[in-house]
């Protein structure tokens, strides 16, 4: 997966690559060790809001086929959520079809973004916690969760257990 965002309040945007928003996480500290995530509470700011699309959200799938059949811990999925929230960059994932990147992974619960078009695809981290946060809405079977949110346009967002 790829990170770009900024680094300190205000600062330019710089990309990352790693395996999940909690290693580009480290990455980001050990470049600014003040960094923060953002409170999930925080309104996003002005210029999150202003190049934000409307939501295109389309359907969710829940204990969903084939490779990531397998239910994830619905708590440590509900931490991946926190962290995505709390940045104000981008995730990325490589062009498809069917291009997936772990965006998130604690204790062998996995939060993937996945693309089918076929060019590279950016997403806000924040607004694939939202889609997270459908899949357990909609799928949580007390602790564990497996599901799938399907965007319009051409990518989504898979919950399922990965180890890590």
């Amino acid at each position: 997966m790829t990170y770009t965002g900024p680094i300190t309040p205000g600062g330019e945007h710089i990309s990352f690559e790693g395996n999940s928003i909690q290693e580009i996480h480290s990455q980001i500290k050990a470049l600014n060790p003040d960094f923060e995530l953002l409170s999930p509470d925080e309104p996003p700011s002005i210029t999150q809001r202003s190049d934000s699309k409307q939501s295109t959200k389309e359907k969710v799938l829940c204990n969903i086929p084939g490779r990531y059949s397998s239910t994830a811990n619905t708590f440590w999925i509900r931490s991946g959520i926190k962290y995505l929230k709390g940045l104000e960059g981008k995730c990325g994932v490589s062009k498809g079809p069917r291009s997936c990147a772990r965006i998130s992974c604690s204790y062998d619960s996995g939060i993937w973004l996945c693309n089918d078009n076929e060019e590279k695809l950016e997403v806000k981290c924040s607004e694939l916690a939202g889609y997270a946060e459908d899949i357990i809405e909609r799928c949580d079977e007390g602790e564990y969760v497996n599901g799938q949110e399907f965007d319009e346009g051409g990518w989504n967002v898979v919950v399922a257990e990965d180890l890590c």
